[in-house]
């Protein structure tokens, strides 16, 4: 593609992998993914990058709307802040799609940041706590959160995930699977690492247990 047939500076080509007529307008095209570099003597304005690839947008929604109508299944395995967020991520990218969110722990979002302010006593209400809930996550953007859900098992054959949720095993489907499963504080093993006052500090729960032994202690 030349920008300028007066001025051919810039010698770009298309990315066939990224523009087809499968992509669906609302995959929020990168210039950078539209348009790799073949031939590059200068600096590609941004605006005229824009302009084509709005174009190509307004196009594909004249000529073919029909073709991306079909939704998907997206299972987001686990929350706060790393799944919660791709799930947002993912419904603004697709109005259509069904995304399914599973928690293994009772908080699928909390101010993280703010929990040594509760424990403190700067923070007394502790719903002040909850970034969103499951309910305002659906009323909001329609997603699926289900708490206390463990994920189990991954068979990426048939593209199913096992799930456990109060002793009971069902399996989900999905077309395309996030992993967002956190981590765990790392205890060293050393001499009276498990002895009474000592915590590790990662969610609501290890928040509880502090709160709880100050209040017991004094």
């Amino acid at each position: 593609i030349r920008v300028s047939e007066n001025n051919p500076v810039f010698s770009y080509k298309v990315n066939p992998d990224v523009l087809t007529s499968q992509t669906p307008p609302s995959a929020g095209l990168s210039p950078r993914r539209a348009f790799p570099t073949v031939q590059k003597k200068g600096r590609m304005p941004k605006v005229l990058i824009c302009k084509f690839v709005r174009s190509l947008s307004q196009s594909s929604r004249s000529q073919k709307p029909t073709e991306f109508t079909q939704s998907m299944k997206i299972v987001v395995v686990g929350g706060v802040a790393g799944g919660a967020s791709a799930a947002a991520r993912a419904r603004r990218l697709d109005e259509n799609a069904e995304i399914v969110v599973l928690q293994s722990g009772p908080d699928v979002s909390f101010a993280s940041c703010g929990m040594p302010y509760y424990i403190g006593g700067e923070i007394s209400d502790r719903k002040n706590m909850a970034v969103q809930t499951p309910e305002s996550l659906h009323d909001r953007l329609n997603l699926d959160i289900r708490v206390n859900t463990r994920v189990i098992k991954i068979d990426v054959a048939s593209k199913t995930v096992t799930a456990l949720h109060d002793g009971k095993e069902y399996n989900e489907s999905y077309d395309n699977l996030v992993l967002a499963v956190g981590a765990e504080p790392f205890k060293p093993p050393i001499p009276g690492i498990d002895r009474p006052g000592l915590f590790s500090l990662r969610n609501l729960q290890d928040m509880d247990a502090i709160v709880e032994w100050i209040n017991e202690t004094n």
